[in-house]
């Protein structure tokens, strides 16, 4: 029996339509991903990181029990770097990718809905999620950079080509030093909304 999705779910499809989700390259119509009675396959996928329809990175989507896949740190760590924190413009990106572990929020005949990050926290008097976290380096030291949304990440996967978009909203980012777990928060003036879409499966 098929779940119904919220209101909510049937907006993201509209705005992913919009968006002009990018189908992929593949002739394999039967990819199920986390679904009640439904089988969960690999997959590889290249894709594009956009902000405002304009592209600022390429990474590879590792699909299985969870979605793997490298932000786009360079863009992330050039909205961290302000006056008052000068050692954030000398930071390098590790490279590594993210893993992300969905939760299955409904589908239609058209595409399935999920949605990732459920830790929250308090800084101020705003509860932020954090949807995903990447590492980056600074005179010798490990930084975390948890990138702060005031709503959950959301992934949706169309039913007949297997294309995957991934949204994040991105309201702030607080950089951690992991050896003195010193923190700075930057707040942006205004959200930002990062969409990864697959172009080409691979595998």
């Amino acid at each position: 029996m098929k779940r119904t999705i919220s209101g909510k779910w049937l907006t993201a499809l509209v705005v992913v339509g919009v968006l002009g989700l990018t189908a992929c390259t593949t002739g394999n119509n039967e990819v199920y991903y986390q679904m009640s009675d439904a089988k969960t396959l690999q997959a590889s996928f290249n894709g594009e990181w956009t902000v405002n329809r304009q592209v600022v990175d390429t990474a590879r989507l590792e699909v299985g029990p969870t979605l793997r896949v490298r932000l786009p740190e360079a863009y992330l760590l050039d909205l961290c770097t302000t006056a008052q924190s000068g050692v954030l413009s000398q930071m390098e990106p590790t490279g590594l990718p993210v893993e992300i572990a969905t939760t299955s929020q409904g589908y239609t005949a058209e595409a399935n809905f999920s949605s990732f990050g459920t830790v929250t926290e308090h800084y101020g008097s705003v509860v932020y999620y954090k949807p995903v976290s990447f590492t980056a380096v600074a005179d010798g030291a490990l930084h975390r950079i948890d990138i702060l949304s005031t709503e959950k990440g959301n992934a949706v996967r169309t039913t007949d080509s297997g294309a995957w978009t991934i949204g994040i909203s991105i309201g702030g980012l607080a950089v951690t030093n992991l050896y003195t777990q010193e923190q700075s928060i930057r707040q942006l003036p205004a959200p930002i909304t990062l969409y990864y879409n697959t172009t080409e499966r691979i595998r």
